[in-house]
């Protein structure tokens, strides 16, 4: 079993994969990209399917805010898993980079280059 910490999280929206991992990507765009003017996020496969009624696109903007943000709905799901993102940030017109994300579940998050591990049971 997970712990207790792991099991209840409390965010917006009814659904954790859809609100939570997606604001802990765009806090990390913001920490990455500190200079960036404005955003493109794509949202892929689950988050572009099921993201306006859980709320994906508001708590995106919420989280970047207050820079403008260009959200683009994917329906196709990038390899790795069916909740897949890209944040690109610029600065002005130029393209300072980009984030390839996965909402993995429970607020998790797993980047481009990274292999998941589910957290250990400790009970």
């Amino acid at each position: 079993m997970e712990s207790i910490r792991e099991l209840f999280k409390i965010g917006v929206g009814p659904s954790s994969s859809h609100t939570m991992g997606p604001q802990r990507i765009c806090e990390m765009a913001k920490i990455k990209f500190p200079e960036a003017t404005n955003y493109n996020v794509t949202l892929y496969g689950s988050l572009a399917l099921t993201g306006k009624g859980h709320l994906t696109d508001y708590i995106v903007e919420k989280t970047l805010e207050p820079l403008p943000v260009k959200i683009i709905w994917q329906m196709k799901a990038l390899s790795k898993h069916p909740n897949g993102m890209k944040i690109e940030a610029f600065k002005d017109q130029n393209i300072l980079g980009e984030l390839v994300a996965y909402s993995v579940g429970g607020g998790s998050v797993m980047y481009e280059n990274e292999v998941f591990e589910k957290p250990q049971a400790i009970y």
